[in-house]
């Protein structure tokens, strides 16, 4: 997976109130968050994509992703990855957070994002 220009991901408030996620490790689970709504509810990456992304070492990258995963934000199943590739989904904790106003919200914002790119 390399990086195609014209792709983002979103930091989304309940990211940073809910989680209390901030620096590193909120980029990286707003990343993986991105990819898991994307894909079906789980995000398949190597190391060097989050590391492309988030502008990290391959240490800080590999270390925030299971700190991610040891502190409930994230779920890892590395036998499923291909090859380098590791299969992330939401942890409870973040599925926790994610509660039927937020998901609303999400949804208003990415329906206001749409009509505006459509209009640009």
């Amino acid at each position: 997976m390399g990086i195609v220009q014209g792709n983002y991901y979103i930091v989304y408030d309940w990211m940073v109130s809910e989680l209390r996620l901030a620096g590193t490790a909120l980029h990286v689970f707003a990343l993986l968050y991105g990819l898991c709504e994307a894909n079906g509810g789980t995000a398949s990456v190597s190391n060097s994509y989050i590391m492309q992304r988030c502008g990290l070492s391959k240490h800080t990258a590999i270390d925030t992703a299971l700190e991610l995963v040891q502190g409930g934000y994230l779920c890892r199943n590395a036998s499923v990855g291909r090859g380098n590739l590791t299969v992330y989904a939401l942890g409870e904790k973040a599925k926790g957070a994610i509660s039927a106003p937020i998901t609303e919200e999400i949804s208003r914002s990415e329906e206001r994002f749409s009509r505006n790119a459509e209009t640009d």
